[in-house]
């Protein structure tokens, strides 16, 4: 399913987007992570706009960056990267506040350090998605929700798993691919995205009539191992029923005739049509008199 997003979100003048920043333009600081819960504000876990200290904007506004904001964060323990916008800079100085589930990509813990790097993104004009859930494409409107919470995020970036937060419920969603980039700013542009299955699809079974049937003791039992214990039934049936004048037991040709017989009776039994069995000139609603009774065409005897 391909569906076409206009994405919002603030934009703002600047240089041109697309390339790395300039040599005298670059931004690189080190922060310690803190959850969002440190300081109030768990609306920071429904998107990735991250809050950064006042420092970081007075740098950031004499080096005259690109707008909007984007950066790369990495775990310098791991190697493990992912890409953020900004929310605010009200953050104690030395450190910065992501949300939890970008922690939880990046493998950091409360207190651990991560480098930040300002990025010049791309617009992006592709995306394929996999929810982690099939819960969230049975919601009434999937597109619509994607297209509102989408606006929490400043860019995405192929490999990560971001959170959609609706109606109190989290859903996790994979970024399989993005175009042109591995990475992409999502502000004020045009995506076609698309949807790959959820993670916990499951294709249903062809339905097979009478695959299964129940045995005798409540358990279930293949179709052919069903046939075959109607057939023994049917016989030993037969065999109750019908008695040779010798007293001997009915051999198998003899039972097979039986049993054709009372196949051929069942079928007439359920093809059984009261209609083309009634009367010809239906039931008599009148009264006869007893001279009624008494009319007709003589014959005689000779």
């Amino acid at each position: 399913q391909e569906i076409m997003f206009n994405f919002g979100g603030m934009g703002g003048g600047g240089q041109p987007m697309g390339g790395p920043p300039a040599a005298n333009n670059i931004f690189i600081r080190s922060y310690k992570v803190y959850s969002p819960a440190f300081i109030g504000k768990p609306e920071v876990n429904k998107g990735n706009k991250i809050i950064l200290p006042s420092s970081a904007l007075n740098e950031l506004a004499r080096l005259r960056i690109t707008y909007p904001m984007t950066f790369m964060i990495s775990n310098p323990q791991l190697a493990k990267k992912s890409y953020c916008g900004v929310l605010e800079f009200s953050a104690e100085e030395g450190m910065c506040h992501i949300p939890v589930w970008m922690m939880n990509n990046l493998f950091l813990e409360e207190g651990a350090e991560c480098i930040l790097r300002n990025v010049t993104l791309q617009k992006g004009n592709f995306m394929k998605i996999q929810p982690h859930e099939t819960a969230f494409i049975d919601l009434p409107d999937p597109k619509g929700t994607l297209e509102r919470e989408l606006i929490n995020y400043a860019c995405v970036f192929k490999g990560d798993t971001i959170n959609i937060n609706h109606g109190g419920r989290d859903y996790a969603i994979n970024i399989i691919d993005c175009k042109p980039n591995a990475q992409i700013c999502v502000i004020e542009t045009n995506i076609n995205l698309e949807f790959e299955q959820p993670l916990d699809y499951v294709e249903p079974a062809p339905k097979k009539v009478g695959q299964v049937a129940a045995g005798s003791d409540g358990s279930t039992i293949a179709k052919g191992q069903s046939d075959e214990r109607d057939l023994e039934e049917k016989r030993k049936e037969i065999m109750r029923m019908y008695k040779r004048l010798d007293g001997k037991t009915l051999n198998d040709k003899q039972v097979k005739v039986l049993l054709k017989e009372y196949e051929e009776a069942k079928k007439r039994e359920l093809e059984f049509d009261p209609r083309q069995h009634r009367l010809k000139h239906g039931i008599r609603n009148y009264e006869v008199t007893l001279e009624d009774k008494f009319k007709g065409k003589g014959v005689k005897l000779s």
